[in-house]
Formats: C-alpha cells, structure tokens, sequence
C-alpha cells in the first residue's frame, strides 16, 4: 500500500482540488482508494456528497480503529472510499500530545488498512504540526502544490528544511505548480526557472481555471464533470507522473533535490531569477488584425507604401504544415506544432496557449527552431517525429515537456497544411524611436477560403506607440479595427480537428 500526504504551509494552494482528483484518478485506475479528510474544513468530504462525522467518542477516536473503519463511506465511485472530515480534528494535536508514541498511533490505523487499500491520500490542514509531522512520518511522499510566486517558494523552502531528516530515511516530496496564470509573466517566468534549474518539481502544472471552482458546485471531481478541460488533463498528467514515481520508488536510490538552492535564494542569500535564461521559450507579442478583402488588402498596402516611398516588395510563400496526434492532445492542451518552409529554410515551432488577448493584441510562448532541408523532409515523410526533433534540440525546455506529456507514447500525424504569402514593410518609426516592421499576410485555407490580416511584433515597452500608430494607418486606409485569431487556430476550425483557440 502506498501513502500520499496532500500538503502545504500555505492555504487556498488548490490543495483539495488535487486531492479530489488524484483520489478519483487512482481508483479509476484500478487502485483500492481511501480518502482521508484530514482538514477539519471537511472541503473534500464535502465534494464527494458526505456527511462530515466519524463514529467515535470524542477525544479517543484514534485508539478506536474499530470505529474510524465503521466511519468509511462508499463514494459514488467505484474503488473510491472516504474517510469523513469531523470538527473533532481542530483538537487532533492535543491528543497525539497525549499518547505515548504519535506516530506509532497513525502507523497502527494504516496497518489496519492496508488489507483493504492499495492507495490512502491524506488531504491535511495547511499548517505545520504534530500531526502533520506524524503524517510525515508515515507517508511515502509528500505532494505539495506550489502557486509560483516567490513568498509560496520560501514556503516550500521551509517545508524542505524541515522535513530533511524524515527525506534522508526514504520520504520524498512533489512539488508541483499549481494555479498557474499564463497571463502572469511571474508565474510563467518562475516555472521555467525552476525547469531549467531542476529543484525537483513535478513536469506537470495545473492552470488557473474557473472550472476548478466549479467543483464545489457540482460536487464532483472536475476529471469526472469536464474531462476535456486543461485543468482537467493537467490533474491526469499530474497522476500519472506521481504513480510512476511511486513504482519507481524501490529501483532508484535517493535523489537529493536541488530546492536547497532556492533556500538559499530566497532567504536572502541571493535572487529568484524572474525570467527564463534558457533562450528556448520566448513570449511572441504582436498586433494581429483581419482585412476584409483583396480591395481592403491592397488600401492598407497603398497606405503603408505612402509611408515607405517605395513600391510593395514581393510576397514570401511560407507552407505551414500542422501535427497532433490522433487524439489531439497537443492542441487539446493549447499547444500548436508546426513545421514552416519558406525560401530562407524550414523551421520547426511549438506555440503554447494564449497568454494574452485584447483588442487585436495577443501573446503566446514560442519555441523555434532552424532544421535542415533533409529533416524537414524526413518529418514530413513521417520518417522521424517533430517532437522528436524539438527534445534533442531543446532537451530542458519546458514546454517541450509539457507538449510530450499531452500526446504521450502516441505518435504523431500530419494534419495537413495552409499556404502563406507574406509581405513584409519596414522597419517604421515610432514617436519613441523604436522601430517596427509590418507584415501584410494572405493565406489560403483548405476548402479555398482567402483570409488577409496585417501583423506588427513588437517589445513590451512598445505597445502603446505600435497600436496608436496602427489605428491611425487602418483610420487613413478606411479599414475596421477587426482583432484576428491565430492562423492556427482558423486552420484547426477549418478541419474541425480541435479547439478554436488552439
């Protein structure tokens, strides 16, 4: 039987929500499931439709075995049992005071209950305690979910230190990151940096969704009502990366973790680094903007040679070929792979989810890479995968990671391509000093649909000026300011092969 202990110093972490979750998963899985409900907050009693009580005199029911069995209930899932929150538990660390050995007390419960289990999952109060340290004593790992903000690293920090003897005598803990906003540049910058640093989190993160929330309405476990969603196939990921930990356990010896390091940091000592220095994964940040028509494209085009004083260039033909796997589990976790040939050469490109989208201005991680003429016609051939290709080149990229968790042992297939002809103006001035430079895109689609659309990438610091100086050349072109989704995302519409937004 394995133990799990659902942990963190800090509330509010999304700590119930894993265990709600994992819980649910193990069963489905197979395993013989027992929940828990050590918080005497009782949320995942609550989840799962029970009634928070157990059967025991109060102040004894730790020596009454007998009666914590008895207090058991069934889920309304197969191989999923829960052993029920009680306001009782607010006085659980008076009473381990009072018994001769602590943690020999919860050892015995487990002992009853490895003939029935193959799993227990304690979801325990958020603070650090006598019996949280007994839970330590007796549990395999430690699965903390960490928000990546600084104050909640030093919180994990702490927890490493204080747990350093229990970890030397086989204890192993998981971070993971939790409750993640891509939208956050701190959040996104504070996963890479743990990634390449290698403090020993889990690969998988868990987004900040609403739907996470929706839990508590439901009543149910989110993989359960919304099994398509990101959270929802971030908390498969996450369990089935801790059960091959888990099986792992007796053919590895101990992995000392390098979150020592980021003790170090945050106590003073040195900095937490706010943006990744890996150069792999960038932030891709640009205008993009839908033109009606051929006579629409061609007004923008006149205006915009007015600026240059000179004739439009002409076009660039970019072939954007697209993969996922069968069961699109790159764009189903907003992931979009694509494999570009244009004269200059062929690039391979992993694009993340949206970071950001209003009002013609978005923003989406990007990993790209330059391959040669003989790999592009390998991948397209299927002789070898762009994944593939992207983990040699990009061995400690994050995102790498993530897309090859989404598709797993599945291979990758063609889905198919869109033609792109680009012209590019520039580079213009703005009022700053800074520069841009326009790209005025016509893309033909499967099923003959031409769309036309101007990009403009530009800085962060340069938004402001690029979109005054773009509203002011579509107002002297006579255009409608209309904000265009990704080419991707049409493309993928298009075939009706995965989400819009992809």
């Amino acid at each position: 039987m394995n133990v799990l202990a659902l942990f963190n110093i800090k509330g509010g972490v999304g700590k119930t929500s894993t265990a709600v979750n994992l819980a649910f998963l193990a069963a489905q899985d197979g395993l013989r499931t027992l929940l828990w409900d050590l918080d005497p907050q009782g949320a995942s009693t609550y989840t799962y439709r029970i009634r928070a009580r157990i059967r025991s005199r109060e102040g004894d029911f730790l020596h009454d075995v007998d009666g914590l069995e008895a207090s058991i209930k069934a889920s309304d899932y197969e191989g999923l049992d829960l052993l029920p929150a009680d306001r009782v538990y607010r006085q659980l660390d008076r009473i381990l005071d009072g018994t001769a050995d602590p943690e020999r007390t919860f050892a015995k419960i487990l002992r009853r209950f490895e003939k029935h289990y193959d799993l227990v999952l304690f979801d325990c109060a958020p603070n650090l305690s006598l019996t949280a340290e007994c839970l330590f004593a007796c549990s395999d790992a430690l699965v903390v979910p960490t928000v990546p903000t600084v104050l909640s690293l030093r919180t994990l920090a702490q927890l490493m230190k204080h747990t350093k003897g229990l970890r030397k005598r086989g204890l192993e803990v998981y971070p993971f990151f939790s409750m993640v906003d891509a939208r956050k540049s701190l959040h996104r910058n504070i996963v890479a940096y743990a990634a390449q640093e290698r403090l020993g989190f889990l690969e998988t993160s868990v987004p900040y969704a609403s739907a996470v929330e929706q839990m508590t309405v439901r009543r149910s476990p989110l993989v359960q009502f919304l099994p398509a969603s990101p959270a929802a196939k971030a908390f498969g990921q996450l369990w089935t990366e801790i059960r091959e930990r888990l099986q792992g356990r007796a053919t590895r010896g101990p992995k000392r973790s390098r979150i020592r390091t980021l003790l170090a940091e945050v106590e003073g000592k040195g900095s937490v680094p706010l943006s990744p220095t890996n150069g792999h994964m960038v932030e891709e940040l640009e205008f993009k903007l839908l033109v009606r028509n051929e006579a629409d494209f061609e007004a923008l085009a006149r205006t915009l040679r007015g600026e240059q004083g000179a004739s439009l260039p002409a076009p660039d033909r970019q072939v954007n070929h697209f993969f996922d796997s069968q069961k699109r589990g790159l764009s189903g976790a907003g992931y979009a792979l694509r494999l570009r040939e244009e004269a200059s050469g062929a690039k391979l490109t992993l694009k993340g989810p949206a970071l950001r989208s209003e009002n013609g201005l978005t923003s989406r991680p990007e990993c790209e890479i330059a391959v040669s003429p003989s790999q592009a016609e390998a991948i397209l051939g299927g002789a070898i995968s762009p994944l593939d290709v992207l983990e040699r080149s990009r061995p400690d990229d994050p995102s790498v990671h993530v897309a090859r968790r989404a598709v797993g042992q599945e291979p990758l297939r063609l889905l198919g391509h869109f033609v792109n002809e680009r012209r590019k103006l520039g580079p213009c001035p703005l009022d700053n000093g800074s520069q841009v430079t326009f790209e005025l895109d016509r893309t033909s689609f499967p099923g003959e649909l031409i769309e036309y659309e101007v990009e403009l990438e530009v800085e962060s610091q340069d938004v402001g000026q690029a979109r005054r100086h773009l509203e002011s050349l579509f107002q002297r072109a006579g255009l409608p300011w209309v904000p265009a989704t990704s080419k991707a995302g049409r493309f993928f519409e298009r075939l009706q092969l995965a989400r819009p937004d992809a």
